[in-house]
């Protein structure tokens, strides 16, 4: 995908970077029903490249609400925090609240921004499943930092700590902390957006509606539709 350089205004007005974190165990995989217990997002103005805000929330679980060992000791969040915290839809409007002070629902000016495809792709369409909510329209195009990195400086794709170095910088912060990892991305948006790089949508996941199954279970169908060239489409 060509990547356009130059200073200025980017094409949405707001970015929200965005970095969950989840319930996990040692060893799981993609097929584990991880729920969202951190939701930090941090508010970068396409005009000024500048941070602006931030939002920051523990989400309590309801599938699974006993935290594993592993889980606390990889992103530092106890079980007290958890089980004092909102549930996700609660959590969801509270966010949607913050952000309109910024923009209009539904929040066509912005567009979430993410270090890879897994919080948006993954962890939110699990916890759609799990909290019996449609994923918002908001959050359904977003952009792949990691993609965008590599397409802008035409460098191999790495992770964050290998981003923020080989732009001179060094990660701040406890790492796996949902609000320190936003944190640290939205200063390589901020040096991206200063190098010149526009902020286009690169990954879109297809369009589903949920239905909830005799069983209880919640199914997503697949809603077809044409998709622009050079974006890459996400199931």
């Amino acid at each position: 995908m060509d990547v356009e350089k130059g200073a200025g205004h980017q094409p949405f007005d707001l970015y929200l970077v965005f970095d969950v974190e989840a319930t996990c165990t040692e060893g799981c995989d993609w097929a584990y029903p991880n729920e969202i217990i951190e939701f930090p997002v941090v508010l970068v103005d396409g005009r000024t490249h500048r941070r602006v805000d931030e939002f920051h929330a523990y989400v309590r679980p309801s599938l699974h609400p006993t935290l594993s060992d592993f889980c606390k000791n990889l992103t530092g969040i106890k079980q007290e925090t958890v089980d004092a915290a909102d549930t996700f839809p609660v959590v969801l409007a509270r966010f949607e609240a913050w952000l309109s002070k910024y923009a209009v629902h539904p929040f066509q000016n912005v567009v979430f921004v993410c270090d890879g495809p897994w919080d948006v792709r993954d962890f939110i369409r699990k916890q759609c499943e799990h909290s019996l909510i449609n994923r918002p329209s908001y959050l359904v195009r977003f952009v792949d930092l990691r993609m965008l990195y590599v397409d802008f400086y035409q460098r191999e794709r790495t992770n964050l700590s290998g981003m923020l170095n080989a732009l001179g910088m060094e990660f701040q912060g406890r790492e796996h902390s949902g609000q320190d990892d936003t944190r640290n991305i939205a200063r390589i948006v901020e040096k991206m957006m200063q190098d010149g790089c526009k902020f286009v949508w690169n990954r879109e996941c297809k369009l589903t509606r949920r239905r909830v199954a005799k069983s209880g279970r919640v199914l997503y169908t697949k809603a077809d539709g044409p998709i622009p060239k050079g974006h890459s489409i996400l199931f």
